[in-house]
């Protein structure tokens, strides 16, 4: 009876490990393989090369690096953007106001908006012809300022800033708010009764707790503006040129657009690495700083 309920077990686990290897490792073994070849559509040898993809998109490919450096760009900015947006509006909200519950349903729409719709109606608000965004400007400053917005490098990387901080600043927002709202009252009340202003609150009770909070949610930003695709490809269209054309963008032209499978597959593993490499990185430094 042992036996038989042991071998039941493994029978109700087997259809999970072959869907498993099926949709995973398999995939992975493919890709991995295809990245050691010289894997190109139109092309129908495919030698193999060993790592020489790898070495050519890191020490020979500029559009690879410029790609790297676009991506760093978004990275940094707009991460830095969306956690002080996100980190004001959570100690704004987290006050009593009127109609504050309306208020925070409204703010939360973008999130829950597809990225298609953000990029195609970011580029239709910022096109200068028709384009809401420059109208409003225009009207506001009582002249006209022509801003390049869509065929500027700068100002073309200005528009995907704002539009991925117009989407996902609620979300952080969301996640700060709910960690405010989960923190103990009584070391607030106890500096409020030693007359503290709400700024030392927020500066030295409040935002010390929230350091794990703020570091999972700069981790989950961080990883998601990696593979930023949607509203680049519909807003900009990674142009002028290649000037808004991140590592995602480039990897998914290397595979469809000029079919060189073997460079796409290793761009995506070398990407893979970076994000393995800065999230154990980030996990570790929570960790530690945690057992301190």
């Amino acid at each position: 009876m042992k036996a038989f309920d042991l071998y039941y077990k493994w029978i109700l686990v087997i259809p999970s490990v072959i869907l498993l290897l099926v949709l995973t490792v398999y995939p992975t073994l493919d890709a991995l393989y295809t990245s050691m070849h010289q894997y190109d559509a139109m092309i129908p040898e495919k030698p193999f090369v060993w790592f020489d993809n790898y070495k050519n998109l890191i020490f020979e490919d500029e559009r690879y690096r410029n790609a790297s450096y676009v991506t760093l760009v978004f990275e940094v900015i707009t991460i830095s953007i969306q956690m002080i947006l996100g980190l004001f509006l959570a100690f704004l909200f987290s006050g009593d106001f009127k109609f504050k519950k309306i208020i925070t349903s409204i703010y939360l729409v973008p999130m829950m908006m597809s990225p298609v719709v953000v990029g195609f109606t970011a580029r239709i608000a910022f096109t200068n012809d028709y384009g809401f965004i420059p109208q409003i400007i225009d009207f506001v400053l009582q002249k006209e300022t022509n801003i390049a917005w869509l065929s500027d490098g700068f100002w073309a990387k200005v528009v995907i800033i704002l539009a991925d901080t117009w989407q996902w600043t609620p979300f952080v927002f969301l996640i700060i708010f709910s960690g405010i709202m989960s923190l103990p009252n009584e070391p607030i009340e106890s500096a409020r009764v030693d007359g503290a202003n709400s700024w030392q609150i927020a500066l030295y009770i409040v935002l010390p707790q929230l350091k794990y909070i703020l570091l999972v949610t700069f981790l989950i930003r961080a990883l998601d503006l990696l593979k930023l695709f949607d509203v680049i490809l519909l807003s900009t269209r990674a142009g002028p040129g290649i000037q808004t054309e991140t590592l995602s963008v480039y990897i998914y032209n290397l595979a469809f657009r000029f079919w060189s499978m073997g460079n796409a597959t290793a761009g995506s593993f070398i990407l893979l690495i970076v994000i393995i490499i800065f999230t154990s990185t980030l996990i570790k430094f929570i960790t530690d700083y945690e057992n301190k």
